[in-house]
């Protein structure tokens, strides 16, 4: 009687699954907790699943109230306060990756890197006071795998630019 109560609230793969059960001479114990233990792990997947769009939608809305924008979703990316600067971020298990990248025409010159440094500073910062304010609406992050000083700036040359100032230099 538990299972067949149990079905009507269930998703459709796991009602054709109780249907088997149910259809059985004899109901083993195995059976049912074979059943069990592949519903409940379904139910905390699902739990993690709705988690992680809170995380995420509550991320993107306290970005946005620092003055990122946001450009792309799922790993969603973000434009720093400043121009040239993206921030890729990724939410996977109740962790918390993300990426601070810079867009530059040239390689990057020990100047541009120390520079760069101080941006990523401001990232941390800002990731930091966000992680807290999240905190505070019941939301705790795992583990956030980005410490400033391990975390290293990816550089993006922009190559059309590059190309363009190449065909202006034949030019002259």
């Amino acid at each position: 009687m538990l299972i067949e109560a149990l079905s009507a609230e269930l998703p459709q793969p796991f009602k054709s699954e109780v249907e088997k059960i149910i259809e059985k001479p004899v109901l083993s114990v195995q059976d049912l907790s074979d059943f069990l233990i592949k519903y409940s792990d379904w139910k905390e997947k699902q739990a993690v699943q709705q988690l992680e769009k809170e995380l995420k939608k509550k991320i993107i809305e306290k970005l946005k109230e620092k003055g990122y924008s946001l450009i792309s979703d799922g790993v969603f990316m973000l434009f720093s306060k400043k121009e040239g600067y993206k921030i890729a971020v990724k939410v996977n298990n109740g962790k918390i990756t993300s990426k601070f990248i810079r867009e530059i025409d040239h390689q990057p010159s020990e100047y541009d890197r120390i520079k760069d440094k101080e941006e990523l500073k401001i990232w941390c910062k800002d990731q930091e006071d966000i992680l807290n304010q999240i905190s505070k609406d019941g939301i705790i992050v795992s583990q956030i795998t980005n410490i400033p000083d391990l975390l290293d700036i990816n550089y993006e040359i922009k190559e059309k630019t590059v190309e363009h100032k190449k065909q202006l230099a034949k030019e002259d």
